[in-house]
């Protein structure tokens, strides 16, 4: 079953997951000098 509520309920967590390792990576780039 596919629904479209499902879909988008999918890329937001996906997004939402991608934004926080965008967050991560660049608190690490803070921790380590580059």
């Amino acid at each position: 079953m596919s629904s479209p509520d499902f879909d988008n309920q999918t890329l937001a967590v996906l997004w939402g997951r991608m934004d926080l390792i965008a967050l991560i990576q660049a608190e690490a780039a803070k921790i380590t000098p580059q």
